[in-house]
């Protein structure tokens, strides 16, 4: 029978692995969305659009981690919806983005682009349909 501290040991070991297998991911995931065509585009978007700059605070405007366990984060082979975390020197906000495409092998059609500055003021930079794309998909399958 294992004494106790081995077991300690054991345990301690165990849970540095799965933390450390858990942050790799979580890293790897944002990697991965930042790769992305929907999320290239509405960026170049961001930065060519002067009043969106001046507003935050741009340039330079640093973008965050997208939090993966908003609901409202959705992609799926031919739609994308993000609430991309961007800051500047004056002020902070989501960059809301939609994109859509025919197939996979297409590229990606912005169709909204908003910025939420403060959770307050908005600044439309893509003029387009706002609806939730999850509703959506979540209506078809049903």
């Amino acid at each position: 029978m294992p004494s106790l501290s081995s077991l300690k040991r054991i345990a301690f070991f165990g849970g540095v692995a799965s933390l450390g297998g858990s942050l790799f991911l979580y890293f790897k995931i944002q990697a991965n969305l930042s790769k992305g065509g929907y999320f290239k585009k509405s960026l170049t978007l961001l930065n060519d659009d002067k009043n969106a700059m001046e507003i935050l605070g741009g340039p330079p405007i640093s973008v965050g981690y997208i939090h993966l366990l908003d609901t409202f984060n959705y992609i799926d082979g031919k739609r994308a919806q993000l609430a991309i975390p961007v800051t500047g020197s004056n002020h902070s906000g989501n960059l809301i983005t939609r994109a859509s495409r025919e197939s996979p092998v297409e590229e990606w059609d912005i169709n909204s682009l908003i910025v939420k500055i403060d959770q307050k003021d908005s600044i439309t930079i893509v003029d387009g349909p706002t609806e939730d794309y999850r509703k959506q998909a979540n209506a078809t399958i049903s």
